[in-house]
């Protein structure tokens, strides 16, 4: 059986999951709004960063600095924390959770292009819900009359939030975003119920858990990188993009991900580049605390972290000037 569960450190866990957690959200969507030169003819002529791909790829390779740090701390407290508790795991299993985590970041990312970050954080209760009734099918975890109350008020909240796109913004680039949080977010709790299978059933320090999964996640992304960026796709000239280079949120290079054009942005603009490493960092500390909530407090416990994440996430952008006042969305916080 895996190690004993910790409470304290499960709720430091928490406090660093919540605190990067909303950095990364907030640095994602400033650098999907954020503009560098692109390699074109006119070396003058910028666009918006939009690469969901390759910041997937990035995640993983922000997560992988987990792994050399589990070895080292193996070096130093390894004999001590491994002596008689439980089973090691066989690192091919991680492969698992790291698909899920791969396919959920690419649908998400996506939807960082395609509506409003406060959005995007008031959909996990998606998240939450069936993180809740996999654990309880799966993991048979047993759900209390609270809970149940909870799952209801959330899942009226997210009719509240689909309610105030349709009335406020009728655009089909804003619902494809949901679309694509919702899909997102139902596989990222198949990952979470796994994880808290294997820190159940094996010995897993959260460092290593993420150095394996990075690792496979790593691999995936780049077969990933490799094929989309072979796969042309139409580019739409839309309203207010330049009429030599039109885009859509989609395609914005004429293919599915062109990563040359990307690695040109990041080399041709330092304050693009510095928020790339800034959502990177922050990504692989959200990730690593967020498996520490896992292993010491519960996967539904680690997916409500979104509910204190969304409220600072939409009144920080409230005064960036990023979002706007919908008075539903006002009423979702509220139930919340």
């Amino acid at each position: 059986m895996g190690d004993e569960k910790n409470p304290k450190w499960g709720w430091i866990y928490y406090c660093a999951t919540l605190c990067a957690g909303t950095i990364s959200s907030l640095a994602t969507k400033a650098l999907s709004r954020k503009s560098a030169p692109i390699p074109l003819v006119n070396a003058s002529y910028a666009d918006y960063f939009q690469h969901p791909y390759m910041l997937t790829f990035g995640m993983f390779l922000g997560e992988f600095m987990c792994l050399p740090l589990f070895y080292i701390h193996q070096l130093l407290f390894g004999k001590k924390e491994t002596k008689d508790k439980g089973k090691r795991i066989n690192p091919f299993l991680c492969a698992i959770p790291a698909f899920c985590d791969t396919v959920g970041s690419i649908f998400v990312y996506n939807a960082y292009n395609l509506t409003a970050v406060s959005i995007i954080q008031m959909l996990t209760g998606v998240r939450i819900i069936f993180t809740a009734l996999l654990s309880g099918v799966l993991l048979k975890s047993k759900l209390y009359i609270h809970h149940i109350i909870g799952l209801i008020l959330i899942t009226l909240g997210l009719l509240l939030v689909g309610l105030a796109v349709y009335i406020n913004k009728n655009d089909d680039s804003r619902f494809l975003g949901i679309l694509f949080l919702v899909l997102g977010y139902i596989i990222f709790p198949i990952q979470i119920v796994i994880e808290e299978a294997m820190f159940k059933n094996y010995n897993l320090h959260p460092l290593e858990i993420i150095g394996y999964e990075s690792s496979a996640g790593c691999i995936f992304s780049i077969i990933v990188l490799i094929i989309f960026q072979f796969i042309p796709c139409t580019r739409v000239r839309q309203e207010g993009n330049y009429d030599t280079y039109p885009q859509t949120a989609l395609c914005p290079y004429g293919r599915l991900e062109d990563s040359n054009v990307g690695l040109y942005q990041l080399g041709q603009s330092s304050s693009l580049l510095a928020i790339a490493i800034l959502v990177i960092v922050t990504l692989c500390i959200f990730n690593f605390a967020s498996q520490g909530i896992t292993k010491h407090l519960s996967g539904t416990t680690k997916a409500t972290v979104s509910v204190i994440q969304t409220v600072i996430v939409w009144i920080i952008g409230l005064v960036l000037e990023w979002e706007t006042f919908l008075e539903l969305q006002l009423i979702y916080f509220i139930r919340l």
